[in-house]
């Protein structure tokens, strides 16, 4: 269907009120058709992967994508669909010999025949992780090192878990979150120890099936 190879990008309107984008309007009007009114990246595929007409294809949110979903009870998701060449501000008018096209059926019509759907992907699996080495151990830091052995899938936080004894309470130590590449070692520097103090740190990661922890890791900073 496509002339020369273009990214289809996910996008929302920029415009909030109570979280959910004002634009594209409900019925959508002529003035919603304003490149300003809409931004950021949620996704993206290559026209290249759509295959032909007719195709059935789909393009995953990425964790930004993720985040714009309302999750209330009865709550209104809006997205857009623009060219990469639409945000770079090139008209297909301006490449020679090309006519560019992706179109969609947007289910406005009685039949649901080619209806565009949102379809959720929920983990089912724990992601496994475990607590390596506490290494650079000195008076007052220490480098902590977290591996994630399979994370199935996308992983909403990841850091470490920090205590002074094993039973006592923990605070959590956010490293990274919303990720869907694949993360496996990844470390942290805690500073602003006591000297010559025992601790206990693991490894965390979580996902929407639950957390996963590694065992606990006793080190003692330097006197």
């Amino acid at each position: 269907p496509v002339d020369k190879d273009f990214d289809v990008v996910i996008q929302r309107g920029l415009d909030l009120e109570d979280d959910v984008p004002i634009y594209p309007s409900q019925p959508p009007v002529v003035s919603d058709y304003n490149r300003f009114l809409y931004g950021l990246d949620g996704g993206r595929k290559n026209t290249s992967e759509m295959g032909g007409k007719y195709y059935l294809f789909s393009i995953k949110l990425n964790g930004l994508g993720l985040n714009w979903i309302n999750k209330k009870r009865d709550g209104i998701t809006k997205f857009v669909l623009r060219s990469s060449d639409d945000l770079m501000g090139i008209p297909p008018e301006m490449i020679e010999g090309r006519k560019e096209c992706c179109q969609l059926y947007s289910g406005n019509q009685p039949s649901t025949y080619y209806r565009s759907y949102l379809h959720f992907v929920v983990t089912v699996y724990i992601p496994e992780v475990e607590t390596r080495e506490v290494i650079n151990i000195g008076r007052e830091r220490v480098t902590w090192q977290g591996y994630i052995i399979n994370h199935n899938g996308w992983l909403s936080s990841f850091g470490f878990e920090f205590a002074d004894y094993v039973a006592g309470p923990f605070e959590y130590i956010e490293v990274g979150k919303d990720e869907l590449q694949d993360i496996k070692l990844y470390m942290y520097d805690k500073f602003d120890l006591t000297p010559d103090t025992p601790y206990f740190v693991r490894a965390r990661a979580e996902n929407e099936a639950g957390i996963g922890r590694g065992e606990w890791v006793e080190f003692r900073t330097l006197a």
